[in-house]
């Protein structure tokens, strides 16, 4: 294989800084480190055309800095095309390529500037330190190894020249042979055009150029919600990695998640949100013509949901807050000024209903009740409130759509439900309702019991106590239910209690998380005539479904 496209990077006439390598025929990569305070940097490209110099100019870097060395990256632009090929880089997404792989990179150290020398590397675990770097280490304990000189070398396979990674620093400690290298992985997240080059396909068929294509028209476009509120509403599995630009979260879309239209429904999700117009149908246009359209738009209504929130108020009683929250961000929210009495809460939700079950006439929603928990078990429970307050018109709520609770102390500042939430619903996804908890009549969940991260669903025999459910939320389970009937039996063998767990854990076990709500209005209104069946509450927390704009904390 040939080495024509490694470069030497020097500030003048022999005076050698470091190295690079030719990426497309006007672009070398290097460290930013490396041309820090060189104005005009000059490359030559030593294997084939030693005595050439290439003016070239910095025209992008990572936010590389001496006290913090992350983004330790550059770009540089030459005056004129390179006479040579540029290099070819590996899949980014298979790093198992570099498993057990002898590993070269080139470099020019002291005295051997002109001809520049070999290293032989190996990487002995795969892992991305700090999200940034991967540590290198010599091949061998004798040889030549990184020294000053290496900076910005290409880490390539020797067998097919392909590029892995870019070298940054090295520990120049007498003895030491260990180093770091940025993979394509945190290069491509620094100058997102790399990805133009990266020879990986999204779903088995978009290559570089469909993927520039997106990429170009997703440049600079504005967003109603930022791509990391987008990405967790899509994905929570998603949902900590470190406020990503809108190129990244589409790459994770694409290449994280191994679910064959996931890329189409984030894309769907996008587009609802961006502020250009113009951008918006030019990426309506690469969807359907690469990806076709997402299941979300095929044959079911955009997922939505009316979310009303109860918050107490440091005046007496709540406040009380509507919203109509659908997954592309389309959406609103509408307060009632004054704080309500206790007493009057039903009674002002009732008076909402009909516009906010106007807004979503035909659409596939859930009813979201955000409150605090000592309301989960107050009364009749949310579900048997009404559509209207017109007494020869309404029906409970619960019998026409699915009505779920969920915690409104989640989203309050300073509490760990939040955190706990989000880390129990990634559990639910990946496990779902399978094997729900269940919690007999005469049962008690104990702390130890609820700490245990692998409960995500618990079922209740009897209708829990408000202290009960606030141990149960201090540790962010996503699902409870229980029957809005205490068993009153004096033998629980075959009570009520019983046949509740029975009947419910077994449409549980059968159900997707995203489902359940709507299988339990089913329940509901098979059991019309079984109380214990029909008056079922149904606890349901997904962290990513928040009204647009965000509630403001009480």
């Amino acid at each position: 294989m040939g080495s024509s496209w490694h470069a030497r990077i020097d500030r003048a006439a022999d005076n050698t800084v470091g190295s690079g390598f030719l990426i497309d025929s006007h672009h070398v990569l290097t460290c930013a480190h490396v041309v820090h305070n060189v104005p005009d940097p000059i490359v030559v490209f030593p294997a084939t055309h030693p005595r050439q110099h290439y003016p070239a100019s910095v025209v992008a870097t990572g936010p590389w800095k001496r006290e913090d060395p992350r983004g330790d990256f550059a770009l540089l632009k030459l005056s004129q095309p390179a006479p040579v090929p540029p290099a070819q880089f590996a899949d980014p997404i298979d790093m198992d390529i570099w498993r057990d792989k002898k590993l070269f990179s080139y470099g020019f150290a002291a005295g051997k500037t002109a001809s520049g020398t070999f290293a032989e590397l190996r990487i002995d675990d795969r892992q991305v330190m700090a999200r940034e770097w991967c540590q290198v280490n010599a091949w061998n304990g004798h040889g030549q190894f990184l020294a000053k000189g290496f900076s910005g070398a290409a880490v390539y396979l020797p067998d097919t020249d392909h590029v892995i990674g870019m070298i940054t620093d090295a520990d120049l400690t007498p003895g030491q042979r260990v180093g770091r290298m940025l993979p394509i992985s945190t290069l491509r997240q620094y100058w997102e055009p790399l990805d133009d080059l990266l020879p990986h396909t999204w779903l088995g068929k978009i290559g570089p150029g469909p993927r520039g294509q997106l990429r170009r028209c997703l440049a600079d476009a504005g967003l109603r919600r930022t791509p990391e509120v987008l990405l967790a509403q899509e994905f929570p599995l998603l949902a900590d990695q470190g406020g990503p630009s809108l190129w990244r979260a589409v790459t994770l879309a694409a290449e994280e998640i191994e679910e064959p239209d996931a890329l189409a429904r984030f894309l769907f999700r996008v587009i609802g949100n961006l502020d250009d117009a113009h951008k918006a149908s030019v990426a309506r246009h690469w969807l359907t013509r690469h990806l076709g359209e997402p299941r979300t738009t095929s044959g079911t209504p955009t997922s939505a949901a009316v979310i009303i929130r109860m918050a107490p108020s440091g005046l007496g009683g709540y406040r009380l807050e509507f919203s109509i929250w659908r997954g592309d961000g389309r959406g609103w929210t509408h307060a009632i000024p004054d704080p309500v009495p206790s007493e009057q809460v039903r009674a002002s939700v009732e008076r909402e209903m009909p516009r906010l079950l106007a807004e979503v006439a035909g659409e596939d929603f859930i009813i979201e009740f955000m409150m605090p928990h000592d309301w989960f078990t107050r009364g009749t429970g949310v579900e048997n409130w009404f559509t209207n307050n017109d007494p020869d018109d309404r029906i409970q709520l619960g019998l026409l759509y699915p009505v779920v609770m969920r915690d409104v102390a989640r989203r309050r500042g300073g509490s760990q439900r939040w955190d706990q939430a989000i880390r129990r619903w990634r559990k639910l996804r990946e496990v779902g309702c399978e094997s729900p908890s269940l919690i007999g009549c005469r049962d008690k969940a104990t702390l130890s019991w609820l700490a245990d991260d692998t409960r995500t669903t618990i079922v209740h025999a009897d209708s829990p106590t408000p202290t009960e459910i606030g141990k149960a939320l201090k540790f962010g389970i996503p699902i409870m239910m229980w029957p809005r009937t205490s068993c009153r039996s004096g033998s629980h063998d075959d009570c009520a209690g019983r046949k509740f767990l029975s009947e419910v854990s077994a449409i549980v076990e059968k159900s997707s998380p995203d489902r359940l709500p709507f299988r339990v209005k089913q329940l509901r209104i098979a059991g019309m005539d079984s109380k214990p069946v029909q008056r079922i509450a149904l606890f349901w927390d997904d962290p990513t479904r928040m009204p647009d704009p965000p509630l403001a904390a009480s």
